[in-house]
């Protein structure tokens, strides 16, 4: 308030201008006049003689601002339960409700919520991608070196011959031992048999015995060892030399792995020497017409429970075989990622974002379609 709008309460009324004059004459000989204030009003002598008395102004709600002479309140008191007064807007505003289990981001204005993905198995979840370690044709996988790492193939100690045994590479340490008449202990052969295109068929032409969509078949190449001289034979520089590999059947599945269209199965030991062990491996895969054919029995597999528990069989008795029809219907696409598929067409055709989820799309289709 203003000094205009303080209450006042004035000690008589206001005088004339006949009893101003006598007053004035009055005021030269005779002493100060006496002011009474009311209650709760106080003299205040840098006010006019007839506005002598004044007391402190008051709010009805609020408090009084000295500074600015008006009564505040704040804004906040006016909002509803709940909200919250917001200066730069003058509005009273509250963070809206979310559905559960979501949580309102005030960064992001909207509702989100934590979504949850399906890897395969053995892949790990990370930052919305599904990893896991590549696969060695032999030896093990190193990060830090990131290639595949087979162990040392040469023995320091003499003449002694270098062999693997069990999983390790190591010198044979019997000097006796004769590794061109070798007794051999054990031997195990593999049961590579997969389903062949030599069913029977009625007059139309039309598959009589058992349909198997995206079959693959089983193969088998021989690491380093005493069968090959001790090259690899899964390795594509070495499977293609007569001299040491099998040109038409591991030269095949080496190339096939190699086009990243087999998946590996497992390793066994085909043959064993007395004193030495296993001095012969063989890798077993089951190989595709396509890396897209690989990758849908590696993620559809794993969807189905007629493949469980050994998804792949072993690496003596693999399973290779496709899809029956009514296992393929129930197969359920929107879960399998195509992303390794879609790496290798951008890497030779460089495709927009756009253009990669309408091809992706259009797969997904095919197969539904196909369903």
């Amino acid at each position: 308030f203003k000094r205009s709008a303080i209450v006042e309460i004035f000690a008589r009324s206001t005088p004339s201008k006949s009893e101003a004059a006598t007053l004035k004459k009055r005021s030269v000989a005779s002493t100060p006049v006496k002011v009474t204030c009311p209650n709760k009003y106080a003299y205040d002598q840098t006010l006019p003689y007839y506005l002598a008395c004044a007391t402190e102004a008051v709010c009805e709600t609020g408090t009084l601002d000295k500074n600015i002479n008006y009564c505040k309140l704040e804004g906040s008191a006016l909002c509803p339960s709940g909200y919250t007064l917001k200066s730069t807007t003058s509005r009273c505003e509250a963070p809206p409700s979310c559905t559960a289990p979501g949580a309102y981001s005030s960064t992001l204005d909207i509702c989100t919520a934590q979504a949850s993905y399906d890897c395969p198995a053995g892949y790990t979840y990370l930052s919305g991608v599904c990893y896991r370690l590549p696969d060695c044709p032999n030896g093990t996988y190193n990060k830090s070196t990131k290639s595949c790492y087979e162990g040392f193939n040469t023995c320091t100690l003499g003449d002694y011959p270098c062999y693997t045994y069990k999983g390790e590479r190591l010198c044979s340490p019997y000097a006796c031992v004769d590794s061109a008449n070798p007794t051999v202990t054990d031997t195990v052969q593999s049961d590579l048999t997969s389903p062949e295109d030599d069913g029977t068929v009625d007059e139309e032409g039309n598959c009589e015995g058992q349909f198997y969509v995206l079959s693959g078949t089983a193969g088998e190449c021989r690491t380093s060892g005493t069968q090959t001289l001790f090259k690899n034979c899964c390795n594509t520089s070495n499977a293609m030399n007569p001299m040491f590999c099998d040109i038409s059947n591991e030269g095949a599945v080496a190339q096939k792995v190699a086009q990243d269209m087999c998946h590996y199965v497992g390793t066994y030991c085909s043959e064993e020497w007395a004193l030495i062990g296993c001095v012969q491996s063989k890798k077993v895969y089951c190989c595709f017409n396509s890396k897209l054919a690989r990758i849908i029995n590696e993620q559809g597999r794993a969807q189905l429970q007629s493949f469980q528990p050994d998804v792949w069989g072993t690496p003596e008795n693999p399973v290779c075989r496709g899809f029956t029809p009514e296992e393929f219907q129930m197969l359920d696409f929107s879960k399998i990622d195509l992303t390794e598929f879609f790496e290798d067409i951008k890497s030779n055709i460089p495709l927009s974002e756009d253009v990669k989820q309408g091809a992706e799309q259009k797969i997904y289709d095919y197969y539904q379609n196909v369903q």
